[in-house]
């Protein structure tokens, strides 16, 4: 099966990303970012239906980056 639990990816998994190309994991990379976003945006949506797109889409960032205080300023610095 191919696992990749976060600290122990399954051999499986390595050999199935070894054998992709660049191209093929920067795709793959990509639609899983977008799908995680997508996820975050739909959740916060429900959650905050008063929002407007645009706070929706600052409250995604602020989510994917809440480890990165500089980002967060910025982001904070940019919406005020």
């Amino acid at each position: 099966m191919l696992v990749d639990d976060g600290d122990n990816p399954s051999p499986e998994y390595l050999r199935a990303v070894r054998q992709m190309s660049g191209v093929e994991r920067l795709r793959n990379m990509t639609a899983l970012s977008e799908a995680v976003w997508q996820m975050l945006f739909l959740k916060l949506q429900a959650r905050h239906p008063e929002l407007s797109e645009r706070e929706l889409r600052r409250k995604v960032a602020e989510k994917l980056y809440q480890s990165d205080p500089r980002t967060l300023a910025l982001l904070r610095e940019t919406s005020s």
